[in-house]
C-alpha cells in the first residue's frame, strides 16, 4: 500500500511526522562500536566422526599449503586450460 502525503491535511501531515519523530526516539551516539546482545544468534559448525577421521588421515601439511598459496600467488592457475581441467574433473566426480 501507499500513501499519497500530497493527499493529506496540513494536520494529518504534522500528526504523520511527530508519529514519526516519536517512534526514532532519542538520538543515539553511533560512534561507539555495537555490541552484540547475548541473545544474538550465533553460527555453529558439527563435525561428523567421518569428517574428523579424514581430518586426521590428511596428508596435507602446512609446507603444502604454503607452495599452493603461493603457485595461487604466482598465477599459476588462471589459465583457461587449467580452468577447463578442473571443470572437467568435477564433473567427471560428480562434485556438481
Amino acid at each position: 500500500m501507499k500513501i499519497d502525503p500530497s493527499s493529506l491535511s496540513d494536520v494529518q501531515a504534522q500528526a504523520a511526522r511527530a508519529v514519526r519523530e516519536a517512534v526514532k526516539g532519542p538520538r543515539r551516539d553511533t560512534s561507539s562500536a555495537a555490541r552484540p546482545t547475548p541473545s544474538a544468534p550465533q553460527d555453529t559448525v558439527e563435525l561428523s566422526a567421518e569428517g574428523r577421521a579424514l581430518g586426521r588421515a590428511s596428508s596435507l601439511t602446512d609446507a603444502r599449503v604454503q607452495q599452493i598459496r603461493q603457485r595461487i600467488m604466482q598465477g599459476a592457475y588462471d589459465s583457461l586450460d587449467v580452468v577447463d581441467t578442473v571443470a572437467r574433473q568435477i564433473l567427471q566426480r560428480g562434485d556438481v
